[in-house]
């Protein structure tokens, strides 16, 4: 049997059993949710790997973020955000708080002189 074929008797066998057919809908609409989600450009700044790390980890564990991927030539983060569970002022506070300043928070002068030094990038 080809794929396509194999393919399709498998969806058309699910339209006969209202709990598949439930289960292939919401899987369906979390694909096209996810798909839907427009990225976003936030500037971090930040001077290493170690810095790409650290910003693409504090981006990653926010809420509503699914993908995040910092660039540190541009010194500019891509993020993929969910805006009903979060939004790039609440991702820029996280960063911030991480050491890293952003085109609306500043790092504290405490929390930047913590991180390593090859992290620095105000000096």
């Amino acid at each position: 049997m080809e794929p396509a074929s194999l393919i399709n008797n498998l969806f058309y066998s699910q339209l006969n059993n209202p709990i598949q057919m439930k289960n292939l809908f919401i899987i369906l609409m979390a694909l096209i949710s996810i798909s839907a989600t427009p990225m976003t450009e936030l500037a971090v700044k930040g001077s290493c790997s170690h810095c790409k790390q650290r910003i693409e980890m504090v981006a990653n564990k926010q809420k509503g973020v699914s993908a995040a991927k910092w660039n540190g030539k541009t010194e500019m983060l891509s993020v993929k955000i969910n805006p009903e569970k979060s939004s790039v002022e609440e991702l820029s506070k996280a960063l911030a708080k991480a050491g890293h300043d952003t085109k609306l928070d500043l790092a504290s002068d405490s929390i930047y002189y913590s991180l390593p030094k090859c992290c620095r990038y105000r000096d």
